[in-house]
């Protein structure tokens, strides 16, 4: 059966784990929480930086969902505004017909004499 880790177990983990991220040699650290060093090293190198991914990951996960949440949105606002310049068009013209143009008169072309 495998052994538990000692740190994870620790009353005080939360500030051995923030010790160990800020870079705290793990000397100081074992001192400081009475721990081993050994067994600060191995906290870091099994348990803290798995942690630290599946955070990253979470994040990554919560900033995409949040992405999502605004796409659905600006979506839901773009089509309420097209729905909107649909009520709005003039019924005396069909959808995509051009709209009337004043006609202009033909422009003259000077040419050089030849």
């Amino acid at each position: 059966m495998p052994r538990t880790c000692t740190i994870c177990a620790h009353a005080e983990r939360a500030a051995i784990d923030a010790a160990a991220l800020a870079g705290a040699s793990f000397r100081d650290i074992a001192g400081q929480f009475h721990v081993s060093r050994s067994a600060v090293l191995r906290h870091k190198a099994e348990h803290l930086l798995a942690e630290l991914v599946k955070a990253k990951q979470a994040e990554d996960v919560s900033r995409a969902t949040d992405l999502l949440t605004m796409a659905t949105e600006r979506d839901k606002t773009a089509l309420a505004l097209l729905a909107r310049a649909d009520e709005s068009q003039s019924p005396s013209r069909p959808r995509g017909a051009e709209a009337p143009t004043a006609r202009l008169p033909p422009r003259k072309v000077s040419r050089p004499p030849r």
